[in-house]
């Protein structure tokens, strides 16, 4: 399945690019084994299993039990400090 990822602030820093197109892994089946493949591909060091990670898919955040079937695009979104 190929999709296109957004790596948004902290995301980005962690993995050194702000987009790419991908071949996902048949492993990755739902948002939670999209997590893993993303920490252990990055070596991240558990950051993408942080829940305060959202993932928004085709723009729309799923909860990690969310299965992956059409995905055209997916975005890795990191909390919004403020001040």
């Amino acid at each position: 399945m190929t999709a296109y990822i957004f790596y948004f602030g902290k995301v980005s820093a962690l993995t050194g690019k702000e987009k790419e197109q991908i071949d996902l892994p048949e492993t990755v089946t739902d948002i939670s084994s999209l997590r893993q493949w993303a920490d252990s591909r990055f070596q991240a060091e558990g950051e993408f299993l942080n829940p305060k990670i959202r993932i928004a898919i085709n723009g729309k955040i799923l909860p990690d039990s969310s299965m992956l079937e059409q995905i055209d695009e997916i975005a890795f979104l990191p909390p919004v400090g403020g001040g």
